[in-house]
């Protein structure tokens, strides 16, 4: 009965691990490629680099970070997040690829932190927080192309 009662609870953790795998690697590649669109539509590097750009600018001028510092993080972060975002998908190395997700929110709060953009902020901490528990449930992913050691 308690094998029972243990492959169960193995299983709604490695289902619960499942689901926010795809939740935050989902929402990685989508963010991601967001970048590279323009007026709703896909448009290559053109748009990523107007993008990031506009992205880059509005950080620098509304907070006391210089553009030298903005330009290099908006230009990488778009890649970050596809790469992030595909990797947890396929389950390429969660662990490292979760935390490097939840480095990025973390970088990416404290930027919107410098612009007064609280409701971002506050967002942000949420996917902070829905990251490290996916870390939590790791050991529990049995569905990954490559597992971590």
């Amino acid at each position: 009965m308690t094998d029972t009662k243990n492959n169960e609870s193995t299983l709604d953790l490695t289902l619960a691990s499942l689901t926010l795998r795809v939740y935050i690697g989902l929402q990685l590649l989508l963010v991601g490629l967001d970048k590279f669109m323009a007026d709703g539509k896909f448009g290559g590097l053109t748009a990523y680099k107007a993008n990031m750009l506009r992205i880059a600018d509005g950080i620098s001028s509304g907070s006391i970070m210089p553009a030298w510092m903005t330009k290099p993080y908006a230009f990488v972060l778009p890649w970050v997040l596809l790469i992030c975002g595909i990797s947890i998908l396929a389950g390429i190395k969660n662990r490292v690829f979760l935390l490097i997700a939840a480095f990025t929110y973390t970088s990416l709060s404290i930027g919107l932190a410098l612009v007064r953009e609280e409701e971002g902020v506050f967002r942000l901490g949420l996917y902070v927080g829905l990251t490290a528990f996916a870390l939590c449930l790791n050991k529990y992913n049995r569905f990954a192309l490559l597992k971590d050691k």
